[in-house]
């Protein structure tokens, strides 16, 4: 887990997503993986991933979607 997360942390600080400034579906299926493991305390220390889970939740459908 340690080196995807490195990987994904470097891909989104170049970026406000995987593809730089185009929200796309990798974010919806990475975020989603994201979310998991920050709700299982393993992207505590990768402050980069923390940021870009930061980023998808201001987005609408995001909060519409984990709203309840």
């Amino acid at each position: 887990f340690n080196e995807c997360a490195r990987v994904l942390s470097a891909a989104v600080a170049k970026g406000p997503y995987i593809l730089g400034e185009r929200f796309s579906g990798a974010d919806i299926a990475v975020g989603h993986s994201c979310d998991m493991a920050r709700r299982t305390g393993l992207i505590a220390e990768f402050p980069a991933l923390e940021a870009y889970l930061g980023r998808l939740g201001e987005r609408s459908a995001h909060r519409r979607v984990y709203a309840g």
